[in-house]
Formats: C-alpha cells, structure tokens, sequence
C-alpha cells in the first residue's frame, strides 16, 4: 500500500510491445484531452487485454483518469444492456444532474425503473451527458474488453457513444478478435493490430520466466507457441519439472492446458467447413503420409485458411 503522496511505481514494459504501447500512449493523450477512440485487434492469447490493462494502469497512475472497465461474456451475450450495466452502474447512484429525459433513458437501460427500452440515440445522448458531467473533473477511460461477445444493445449504443467523444476528455478503447464479428461498429475508430512476438523476443520471454528451462525446449517452445504469448506461458505450464530441465525428452506433441485447447478449438471453429475436414484428417494420420498428401494437393485452396 503506498504511503500518502507516494508516488505508484511505473508499470512494467510488455515483453515486445514498445511500438503498440506508443500508440496507446499517444491514444490516451489525447483522450485525456479533446476524447478518442481505439480499437485493439488480433487473434485470442496474442496480449490485447495485456495491453488494456497496461493502458487502464497508465491512465489511472499518470493522468489520474477515472477507468471503467467491461469484458463481454457469451454467457451474457442475449442480455440487453448487460455490458452497459458492467460498466456505468458504479457512476448510476446519482443521476439527479442529468435532465430527465437522459436520466429515464439511463435508469431504464441500466435496470433501474421498468419502462419500454429507451430509443438509442436518446441513450446515447444520455451516456454523453453522463461522461461529459464525469471527466469536468477528471479524464475518463473506458475499457471494452472481448468486444465480440459483448451484447447488440450495449455495442450499438456505445458505438454511437464512440463517434461522438470529441470534447469529452473521455477516452474509449476496445479489443476484439479479429476473426470474430460483433455489434459493435467500429469502421471509423483507428485500429491497432497486434502481430505475434518474433522468435528473439519469445525465447527473451521465456529466459525472463523460467531462466532454469533448458535451451532445447525454450527453441521447442517457441517454435510450437507462433509468437503467441498465451501459448508460450502455457506450452511452459503444461510440462514437468523434468522436461522443463531436459532430464525427460518432450513428447512428439507437446501437451495442452485447458486454455491452449479452448484457444485452438476457437481458431479452427471459425474455418470453413472444408478446412476444418483437411486438418482432422492430418490429425488423425499416423504416418502413412501418401494417401493425406494426395487429399492435401488435390484440395490446396480448402488448405489455405489454415
């Protein structure tokens, strides 16, 4: 706990990621300034809520901006206004500064009092008005995470919400899948893809968690994990201290956490049916070879999104 005027100590650097935090950095002077928007995309475990987080820590620390947070949830994802219950209920205690009409709009939307659901652009006038009155003090960040799950009502109203933060000091900053679709509009919002680590800073990441792992399986890892940083921390899980020390060989295919298999099934569940067909066939050859290579060749176009 820091003693009174303390100063928080600098978040540490993300492994790889100097040139998306500068454009992160530059998105929140700005927010914090005259309002803006950013969308994070890349495929899952590859760091986006990494960098989000970093970002909400930066924003809080060195700008003394207020944070709101909000993750999608599939489970959530039919449920009209939940993300936007997540995120502006703990700013829903007091509304009495707010005309009545936004102050109706907003109550209703959040659960508040019953009433037929509130027209967008009515709400999203309301959820302006309510920003604009929070950041006079204070800079406002708000954090979407997982936006692709995130349910149509809360991302088609704050996607009206995003185009419109100009003047607001209030800045909104989302992630999302990039072979996922949602609700939320985001053509006009300035993007920032995330890449796989390259191979240097992938195995530097490795040496930084577990300097002991013998140099074999740090390379083996890193050329299983494709940059990716979820995968690399969780190819290094799943192993014993043996095979982490080179004292046992590492088997033909390295083991999955349950996190690795849920991070797999979601990148082959979004490839066509085809595709899907030729790597099940790949994964249950054992050997033979000739027979797989000749459906392989014959069908290189169905191969290509994999």
């Amino acid at each position: 706990m820091l003693a009174p005027g303390e100063a928080a100590p600098p978040s540490p650097p993300l492994a790889g990621r100097s040139a998306e935090m500068a454009v992160v950095d530059a998105f929140l002077e700005q927010a914090a300034t005259d309002g803006a928007a950013l969308v994070v995309t890349g495929e899952a475990g590859i760091g986006k809520s990494a960098l989000l987080a970093l970002a909400a820590r930066r924003a809080d620390q060195d700008r003394g901006a207020l944070v709101r947070h909000v993750a999608g949830a599939e489970f959530e994802a039919d449920l009209s206004y939940a993300g936007l219950h997540q995120l502006l209920m703990a700013d829903a205690a007091d509304l009495s500064s707010l005309s009545a009409p936004h102050r109706t709009a907003l109550e209703t939307a959040l659960g508040l009092r019953t009433g037929a659901p509130p027209e967008r652009l009515l709400l999203t006038s309301a959820i302006l008005a309510l920003l604009q009155q929070l950041s006079a003090a204070a800079p406002v960040l708000l954090v979407l995470d997982d936006v692709h799950w995130m349910d149509r009502a809360t991302a088609g109203v704050l996607s009206l919400v995003a185009r419109r933060l100009q003047g607001t000091r209030t800045g909104m900053l989302l992630a999302q899948r990039d072979t996922e679709e949602s609700f939320f509009d985001r053509s006009t919002i300035p993007e920032l893809r995330v890449s796989p680590l390259d191979d240097e800073t992938a195995a530097a990441l490795l040496r930084e968690t577990r300097p002991d792992l013998h140099t074999a399986v740090r390379h083996r890892i890193v050329a299983e994990a494709g940059g990716n940083p979820l995968a690399i921390l969780e190819l290094l899980r799943a192993l014993t201290a043996d095979q982490r020390s080179g004292a046992d060989a590492l088997p033909a295919s390295l083991p999955l956490t349950v996190r690795l298999r849920r991070l797999f099934a979601d990148r082959v569940t979004a490839l066509p049916a085809p595709t899907r067909r030729l790597l099940l066939l790949a994964a249950l050859d054992h050997g033979a070879g000739a027979a797989l290579m000749r459906v392989v060749a014959a069908s290189e176009a169905d191969l290509e999104p994999a």
